[in-house]
């Protein structure tokens, strides 16, 4: 019985979408920055609709671990990249999320 094979498609459509998903996610760590509220709510809804695609693709991936392992060492490669900048670009945003919330906390304490 032969492996079976995850279409690259899939991964094709895994890296477009991580890697929209991290282009989105520098522009709001941007506004964040700048404390640009319109910037922020004007991403909202891309932001919304990319990570629950992103989160579906993943998912969707994960169910066949046999076909994952059975993808070229090309492929592999390119996707722990683009996840690898995926994932510093989401610790930057949760910080830069945390810090944009704690402003008024520490307005109250000065």
């Amino acid at each position: 019985m032969s492996q079976p094979q995850l279409e690259p498609k899939q991964f094709e459509e895994l890296v477009s979408i991580a890697s929209r998903l991290t282009a989105l996610l520098e522009r709001e760590n941007e506004c964040l920055a700048k404390f640009d509220v319109r910037g922020i709510s004007g991403l909202h809804e891309e932001k919304q609709a990319l990570t629950q695609t992103y989160c579906l693709r993943v998912h969707e991936l994960k169910k066949d671990p046999l076909a994952l392992a059975a993808v070229t060492a090309t492929v592999r490669d390119e996707v722990k990249k683009v996840m690898a900048r995926f994932d510093e670009v989401v610790k930057l945003n949760e910080r830069a999320l945390k810090s944009t919330r704690d402003v008024p906390e520490r307005l109250k304490a000065a």
